[in-house]
C-alpha cells in the first residue's frame, strides 16, 4: 500500500535501499525522527554537571564569582 509523500527505492534484488520523503507532507515527523537519532547518538557521552558548564562559560567570559 503506497504512502503519500514517501518513495522507497529498491535494488536489483528487491531490497529497500533508499527512502525519499516529501517534507511538505512528512516534515514534522521526519524532524522528530532526526532529533531522536541525535539524542540516541549522545546517550553514551559523559554527563557534565551544570556547575562545570557554568564555570567554563564564566571563565571564557572572565566573569568573577559572586556569592
Amino acid at each position: 500500500m503506497p504512502v503519500k509523500g514517501l518513495k522507497i527505492e529498491k535494488d536489483a534484488h528487491g531490497r529497500s535501499r533508499k527512502a525519499t520523503f516529501d517534507m511538505a507532507v512528512h516534515g514534522d515527523i521526519l524532524e522528530d525522527v532526526i532529533d531522536n537519532l541525535i539524542v540516541d547518538s549522545r546517550l553514551s557521552e559523559a554527563e557534565i554537571s551544570w556547575e562545570t558548564v557554568k564555570a567554563r562559560e564564566d571563565k571564557k567570559r572572565n566573569v568573577k564569582k559572586t556569592r
